[in-house]
């Protein structure tokens, strides 16, 4: 689990195991990020990760409208784009503030 204020409030990531109710779901366990304001009204929600398991470890706020994700990863499709080993490596990317990724 991992907790990043924003500007405006914050942004809230753990494991998500079923896809229910949820934006993006690729399978296994992805990573779930909501998004908050002040007043704890969810503005956002989405997943993030590949067909394996994913886990956060931490969200790291670049400025108002960028952050880095950095994360677990058993997968090598979906949001995450590069090969895997057959262990759990870690995952870093960078997503806006609407939730959408940049890289």
């Amino acid at each position: 689990m991992a907790i990043c204020p924003t500007s405006d409030g914050y942004l809230f990531s753990y494991n998500n195991y079923s896809g229910e109710n949820t934006t993006n779901f690729h399978g296994a366990m992805d990573i779930w990020i909501q998004r908050f304001d002040t007043l704890h009204n969810r503005i956002w929600e989405k997943c993030y990760g590949g067909s394996n398991s994913e886990v956060p470890i931490k969200l790291i706020r670049i400025n108002d409208s960028e952050f880095y994700l950095l994360g677990c990863s058993l997968s090598s499709d979906g949001d995450v784009q590069s090969k895997n080993n057959e262990f759990s490596e870690v995952w870093v990317t960078k997503i806006s503030n609407e939730g959408n990724v940049i890289w």
